[in-house]
């Protein structure tokens, strides 16, 4: 058995935004539509290719439902490499939306600008107290200012 404190206790990971990359280097995240084109699952000769709603995405790993499939209850574990979305366009990126910088204007950074300083005070200022430690009462040994 093991022992856990409830501190360490979290919830469920958040993973629907995970994305990989499919044999055409399109990103792949769940819910899409993919191909299996290639690995042990492809179509073998006088076969349909396989094609599935992809679950759950870990690293290079996807977790894809056919429902042609009946083994495992329809779910496949494919590599990315081995799969290829469908409905994506020959090197085209999804959710491609313009950016400032190719309309010629640039984006609003405020590091950039030319009236800021970095912090509110500067590192040697007169209000800054000095450090030190307590020797005694409840929290002996602990830094303060």
């Amino acid at each position: 058995t093991v022992r856990v404190k409830p501190q360490a206790i979290q919830g469920k990971k958040d993973t629907r935004h995970s994305q990989a990359l499919d044999s055409q280097q399109n990103p792949i995240q769940c819910k899409d539509m993919v191909k299996i084109i290639d690995g042990p699952f492809a179509a073998k000769k006088n076969e349909e290719e396989k094609q599935g709603e992809i679950k759950h995405v870990y690293r290079s790993w996807v977790f894809v439902y056919s429902r042609k499939h009946v083994e495992n209850s329809g779910m496949l574990v494919c590599k990315a490499r081995h799969l290829l979305l469908i409905g994506a366009r020959a090197g085209s990126t999804r959710n491609e939306l313009p950016t400032m910088n190719r309309l010629g204007m640039s984006s609003p950074n405020p590091f950039q600008s030319p009236r800021h300083n970095g912090s509110a005070t500067p590192a040697h200022s007169s209000s800054q107290s000095v450090s030190g430690y307590s020797v005694g009462g409840k929290t002996p040994n602990h830094v303060g200012m």
